[in-house]
Formats: C-alpha cells, sequence, structure tokens
C-alpha cells in the first residue's frame, strides 16, 4: 500500500537514501543549524501540512466527529475494520503500547487515537465503542455513512475497498497499514509506514514536533 503515495507525496525530511544511512539533516540554513538525525524510513512528513475539508462522521459512543475534533492534539488516524484478522489488532495494540508509554512519561495529553471503521454495515455503536477501547479506554473509532468515510479518507489518500457481495455478511476488506498524523491546527502532516513499533512511533511524533516549531 506504501507504494500508491509513490506519486502523491514528497518526503519532506530527507532524500530515501538519507533515511537509511541515518545522516544529520540541516532544517533551516538561514538560522543556527539545527541537526535531526533519521534512522530509516518511518515518517514521511509532507513539505506543507494539508488542510481538511469538512466531514461529518461518529463516534461508537454516539458523538460527532469532524474538523474541530482534530484539533488541539496530534491525532493518529487509523482505517481499518473490527472483524480485521490481522492488520487492525496488530496496529492498534501497538498503538496502545504507545499510549501507555506516553502515559508513564505524563506526554499523553497532546496525542489522540482515532480508528475510521471503513465497515459501516457491521461497525456501529457499541460494537465499534467496544472494540477500540478494548486496546485502550482513550482511544475514538468513528464511523459514518459510506460516502462522508469516503470523504475522510480520500483527503488523507488512504486507500480501502470494501469487498462485499449481495446480502453476505462473510466478506473482508482490503484497506492501508498506514497511520496518519493530523497536527493541532486540525492540518494533515505526515504518515508513518509499517511495520509499526511503538518506539519508532514515539521518537518520529517528537521529531514532526520539533520540525513544526520552526
Amino acid at each position: 500500500m506504501q507504494n500508491y503515495f509513490g506519486n502523491k507525496l514528497v518526503i519532506g525530511i530527507v532524500a530515501a537514501a538519507a533515511f537509511a544511512a541515518g545522516i544529520y539533516f540541516g532544517v533551516d540554513r538561514q538560522k543556527k543549524p539545527a541537526s535531526i538525525l533519521v534512522q530509516d524510513r518511518v515518517i514521511t512528513v509532507l513539505p506543507t501540512a494539508k488542510d481538511l475539508r469538512a466531514f461529518d462522521l461518529v463516534t461508537g459512543d454516539g458523538k460527532p466527529f469532524n474538523q474541530q475534533s482534530l484539533r488541539e492534539k496530534y491525532s493518529l488516524v487509523f482505517f481499518g475494520y473490527t472483524s480485521c484478522p490481522d492488520i487492525c489488532p496488530t496496529t492498534l495494540s501497538v498503538l496502545g503500547r504507545l499510549y501507555d508509554q506516553l502515559e508513564k512519561q505524563s506526554q499523553s495529553h497532546d496525542m489522540q487515537v482515532v480508528f475510521v471503521s471503513v465497515d459501516p454495515d457491521r461497525d456501529q455503536g457499541d460494537k465499534l465503542q467496544q472494540y477500540v477501547t478494548y486496546f485502550n479506554k482513550n482511544f475514538i473509532g468513528v464511523s459514518g455513512d459510506e460516502k462522508q468515510i469516503a470523504n475522510f479518507a480520500g483527503q488523507l489518500s488512504a486507500s480501502y475497498e470494501v469487498m462485499k457481495k449481495g446480502k453476505s455478511e462473510n466478506y473482508g476488506v482490503n484497506h492501508t497499514g498506514l497511520l496518519f498524523i493530523v497536527n493541532p491546527a486540525g492540518k494533515f502532516a505526515a504518515i508513518l509506514s509499517p511495520p509499526h513499533e511503538a518506539e519508532l512511533i514515539e521518537s518520529r511524533i517528537r521529531l514532526l514536533k520539533q520540525l513544526e516549531k520552526r
């Protein structure tokens, strides 16, 4: 799925070779040199954070979820579905460990995890709420009608396909394994590529915060 973004996004931190080599990168040549060590291909930062258009979704506990819901915190947004056999539970488990780490460091106040179900026929209300809070009581599960889900996913270039045929309830959903970061201004700022690890995600969020302060 990562290749989907190859022609859509520019790596805003450093060239691919620099990621692999772990070289130092000067953030602003007009100021006092500042260096950040980037060791791998975990994060892709958009050169300019992208404004999001209006969207209307609903949380598992029945609250509206819209543009305003993505402000004032860094939001880690993941698209999936509750019947997912592998990618979703694995990713949410990693995010659960990340959130636990941040809570222990008193650093979780400015971050939220948002799980967007792209399978609204099966994922609504209590089912969605119980699913996400199993991994962490603070996680937010959202869904909506097909049009609104597609609207929000499209703005982040998040790909998915519901493989539903007829009236059968036994179907799969193909979806990206990427994590999307929306900054506290409510703008799409970066992408985290799998395989996901709690420690790497934490370090890249710190890096993004440093970049956005400049």
